[in-house]
């Protein structure tokens, strides 16, 4: 990636500016490497590459090389990621279906079946609440708020 490259040149630099006395340089030099190497590991996609990598090591498994592939084990990464630090009590659920999906994609051989795999484990993703019904109930709850809020000012109003 290219900020790691450039935060490592910058890096570099800076300590030749510190080799040679030169501490206001070396100093934004450091400064604009270190921010360079900190966005690259923050990135998202670099966090969801070292995931996929590490289970494939994990079982290891060659993943083949394709792009459609690719795409899709990226979808399901973060799908994984995201709800696993949203639903805590499901992270464990999340994790055997992860590893379900590798010890498939170790008997399958072409990237077209891997690809069909992970989508069919994408489509089949638990999801933990429907959306619709907690949206309603909060709604409906705002709903009593305000109108117990409105009696409350009413009946101020009437008493003053």
């Amino acid at each position: 990636m290219r900020s790691k490259k450039h935060g490592i040149i910058l890096i570099i630099f800076s300590g030749f500016f510190f080799a040679e006395n030169e501490m206001m340089g070396g100093l934004i030099l450091s400064v604009l490497g270190s921010s360079f190497l900190y966005k690259w590991w923050k990135n998202p996609r670099r966090v969801l590459e070292s995931a996929i990598e590490k289970d494939a090591q994990l079982f290891d498994i060659k993943v083949p090389r394709s792009y459609p592939l690719h795409l899709a084990l990226v979808k399901v990464y973060s799908k994984y990621l995201r709800l696993k630090g949203q639903f805590p009590a499901l992270k464990e659920t999340y994790r055997e279906i992860i590893e379900a999906m590798w010890k498939q994609l170790g008997t399958l051989n072409s990237p077209k079946e891997w690809k069909v795999a992970v989508e069919n484990i994408d489509t089949n993703w638990p999801i933990p609440i429907d959306m619709r019904n907690v949206v309603s109930n909060k709604l409906g709850k705002l709903k009593k708020e305000t109108k117990h809020r409105e009696d409350a000012v009413r009946n101020a109003s009437k008493m003053s």
